[in-house]
């Protein structure tokens, strides 16, 4: 509701854009599309942030246009399509924060897929932890809590088994960091009140 509001508070700062630099930035967002449909993602964003440039030449400090919106939608949408759900869920806060009416309904489509996305990987990522942890791989543990960390940084199972890996790897500096952060995060009713006991125990011995 808050960035509802704010979305309409912001429409008299809404400019429009030269002929010029919208017909450029159609073309950044269209070889964008292209490159994402042929898998290529790095060049997708490249496309995008050419597109950002255009805009950010091309507008007034401190306003944006209804282009604006498109570039940041695209952007979600190739960040969401390379993994790294997390800033594509950020662009789409802010794009949430200039919208109104029915801009919102299609970032609202592309945040349920993220979203459900996300549960998806991070279910199957997790199993994958659970079987290092059980075998006692600690490099794979490390590699595939760090890969699940991405996508989610708050994850409490996450943060606790990269932090355990990493001491078991002896680096104490990274275990103390993240098991700090896994405290923080589950400092909740519904939290594994032994995981928090344990990591409390831990902390008092790595310096």
């Amino acid at each position: 509701e808050y960035s509802r509001r704010n979305g309409m508070d912001l429409q008299a700062r809404r400019s429009p854009l030269a002929a010029g630099a919208q017909s450029a930035v159609e073309r950044d967002l269209f070889f964008a599309e292209q490159n994402k449909l042929a898998r290529k993602l790095d060049d997708a964003l490249k496309n995008v942030q050419d597109a950002e440039a255009v805009l950010h030449a091309s507008l007034p400090p401190g306003s944006f246009s209804n282009v604006t919106l498109k570039v940041w939608y695209a952007e979600a949408d190739i960040l969401g399509a390379q993994d790294r759900v997390n800033e594509a869920l950020a662009v789409l806060d802010n794009y949430d924060l200039h919208a109104v009416d029915e801009e919102r309904t299609q970032a609202d489509k592309l945040r349920y897929q993220l979203l459900f996305n996300l549960a998806n990987s991070l279910k199957s990522l997790k199993s994958k932890v659970q079987a290092a942890w059980s075998e006692g791989n600690f490099s794979a543990l490390l590699q595939l809590s760090a890969e699940g960390l991405r996508m989610e940084a708050n994850d409490a199972d996450l943060l606790y088994y990269f932090g355990l890996s990493a001491l078991a790897k002896r680096d104490t500096k990274q275990a103390h960091d993240f098991l700090a952060r896994f405290l923080d995060v589950a400092n909740t009713l519904d939290a594994n009140q032994e995981q928090r006991a344990q990591v409390s125990r831990l902390l008092t011995h790595i310096v």
